[in-house]
């Protein structure tokens, strides 16, 4: 659709996990689907309690809607988990 604007919108909690899964999405539009990388914004929604991404796709005479529903604010801290260990087999 010519001129129109694809807005990904991305909420999660933690380490900025929704806007890291709307640039996945963004790159999935531009690298398989062959959409114009410029016509797609990516936005940060804000904290939800589960990971959600949503596309809007508008006329360029129309601002993105704005949806707070659920939205927690503050944001609560997230607990770091500590990098995995591998566990260490002997081979006795």
């Amino acid at each position: 659709m010519p001129g129109f604007t694809g807005y990904i919108v991305g909420y999660g909690t933690c380490n900025a996990e929704g806007v890291k899964r709307a640039n996945r999405a963004k790159n999935y539009l531009v690298a398989t689907r062959g959409l114009n990388v410029n016509r797609i914004v990516v936005n940060d929604g804000g904290c939800l309690a589960q990971l959600q991404v949503k596309l809007w796709v508008l006329p360029p005479d129309i601002k993105p809607p704005t949806d707070e529903s659920g939205i927690i604010s503050p944001c609560p801290k997230c607990k770091n988990r500590p990098p995995g260990r591998r566990r260490k087999y002997s081979a006795t």
